[in-house]
């Protein structure tokens, strides 16, 4: 089901967009937000861990925008963690299952006639076009959403949730989500200062920790 809304979001025509946007548009004109962040969980591991990495928002209008994550922690006996947002993973996992899939067929040809061959080849180019856009779509589904409360040209408020999420450790992923609040400086500058707090869960296992971090970047 969250494949689904994500994707709704994405495909929705840009006519419908470009309408709400016309209403709410402002002097403005930047889209692509990114920025250096740091996250810290203090109740991942005996110690806590400390996330490192880079956060990119993008403005699908003025008041939602997307979000994108990659960071990394080093957690005393629990090791290297790496979180990502999982659109990537999605796609390419698919495109290994249309390779897969493909590589199957191709293995069966030998008991179809001439004329059963050239209906199947057809119904698996098919096949293999319609998973190969869904794989694309599913790489640039981001991690989640931010809703913008502008409260002046300095100012803003930005409640998020990220429910596309994973972190891996030791090669093996589990998902996460993440939903919090943050307080940005310098909305209408180029520069942007943001604090913000929220709680960070795992989907499996028993992960999970308030979050409390920064985001120190640029607009574009």
């Amino acid at each position: 089901m969250r494949f689904v809304v994500i994707a709704m979001i994405i495909l929705i025509p840009s006519e419908m967009f470009s309408q709400e946007s016309t209403s709410v548009k402002n002097s403005d004109s930047t889209k692509w937000t990114f920025s250096f962040t740091y996250s810290r969980c203090p109740s991942y591991g005996p110690e806590g861990a400390n996330f490192f990495g880079l956060s990119i928002r993008y403005d699908l209008f003025e008041a939602l925008s997307l979000n994108y994550t990659v960071s990394f922690a080093k957690i005393p006996d629990i090791g290297n963690v790496t979180h990502v947002f999982a659109g990537p993973v999605y796609g390419l996992h698919l495109f290994e299952s249309i390779g897969d899939y493909r590589t199957n067929d191709d293995d069966d040809d030998e008991y179809y006639s001439d004329d059963e061959y050239e209906s199947e080849c057809e119904a698996r180019n098919e096949i293999s076009a319609v998973g190969a856009i869904l794989a694309v779509c599913f790489m640039i589904l981001p991690e989640g959403v931010t809703v913008n409360i502008n409260l002046n040209d300095d100012y803003s408020v930005h409640p998020y949730m990220n429910f596309l999420g994973i972190e891996y450790n030791k090669g093996v992923g589990t998902h996460c989500s993440e939903f919090g609040v943050g307080a940005a400086i310098g909305r209408s500058k180029k520069f942007i200062f943001m604090p913000r707090i929220g709680y960070r869960m795992a989907l499996e296992g028993n992960r999970s920790s308030l979050i409390m971090g920064i985001n120190i970047g640029f607009r574009f």
